[in-house]
């Protein structure tokens, strides 16, 4: 498993093209303090 910031779109091109990993998922926190 592995977890990416949401900008990082190149990152994820080449995670999801090259290693074979699939994007399954997305990670929600609250920004409440």
């Amino acid at each position: 498993a592995l977890s990416s910031g949401l900008q990082r779109t190149d990152a994820h091109r080449f995670y999801e093209d090259r290693m074979d990993y699939d994007k399954v998922s997305y990670v929600f926190k609250s920004s409440l303090k």
